[in-house]
């Protein structure tokens, strides 16, 4: 499939994805991107995903992780780094290029995070 995308933002939202897992899914986790096909509400998508097998984050907070500023409890020591602007300029680097990013949980432990970019 085809998909229009900015190939700086797509590059930029791919490390910051990349980049929160390997600082945060701990040292023995394992991190992989794979594309594939997606489809919500008649919409079909190709979905770039980032997942891991890390801790995952608590469900009340999955919603607001994208939300400028935001940092979760366990990652305000100094030793993370950062603003918490990561996972917003995903966002909204997702909106620019049409598209769409989604948080959850997996079920075998771990965070996945979908770019959808529609088709």
């Amino acid at each position: 499939q085809m998909v229009m995308a900015d190939r700086r933002l797509l590059a930029r939202a791919v490390s910051n994805l990349v980049g929160n897992a390997i600082k945060y899914a701990g040292d023995n986790a394992t991190i992989q991107l794979s594309f594939t096909n997606y489809q919500e509400h008649k919409q079909e998508y190709v979905a770039v995903i980032v997942e891991d097998n890390g801790f995952g984050i608590p469900e009340h907070q999955l919603a607001n992780i994208f939300s400028p500023f935001t940092r979760l409890e366990s990652a305000r020591d100094k030793q993370s780094g950062g603003y918490g602007l990561g996972l917003a300029i995903v966002k909204e680097a997702m909106a620019v290029m049409k598209g769409k990013v989604i948080a959850e949980n997996r079920k075998e432990g771990g965070l996945r995070i979908s770019l959808l970019f529609p088709i």
